[in-house]
């Protein structure tokens, strides 16, 4: 598992690029959190300064918010949680599917996953928990 400082530095390169692909540049963190407001139905608005961390790398979004953000910028959720030893990142091997993303039973998984209630996420990784041992 990759250290939490290289997961929050490679996220927000992530997001730096998912950024500059939609905007022509990274817009400001104004910019970001004024249009990610826009399409946050639903959860607590983010202030300017948690899209500043989100883009230094200094903190990454929760999971809702993660959520958001994927959906909004094609963010490849497998090419930020995944990375090579040395925190370079590629495409986890298991995952592969024809050279890129998730393979369809995994993206499924992670579709159904986040559709969850908080209690109904911890009965599944208590299941998980239970299969892996």
């Amino acid at each position: 598992m990759r250290k939490t400082i290289e997961i929050k530095d490679h996220f927000s390169q992530s997001l730096r690029k998912c950024l500059h692909a939609r905007y022509g540049k990274v817009p400001t963190a104004s910019a970001l959190a004024r249009d990610f407001n826009l399409r946050a139905h639903g959860i607590e608005p983010i202030t300017q300064e948690s899209a500043r961390r989100w883009m230094r790398g200094v903190s990454i979004p929760e999971e809702d918010r993660l959520r958001i953000l994927v959906e909004w910028l094609q963010l490849d959720f497998n090419e930020v949680l995944c990375s090579s030893n040395n925190g370079s990142p590629h495409l986890c091997e298991d995952n592969k599917k024809s050279g890129d993303g998730l393979s369809e039973p995994d993206e499924l998984l992670l579709k159904l996953v986040f559709n969850l209630t908080t209690d109904q996420k911890k009965i599944v990784l208590e299941l998980i928990r239970l299969i892996k041992h």
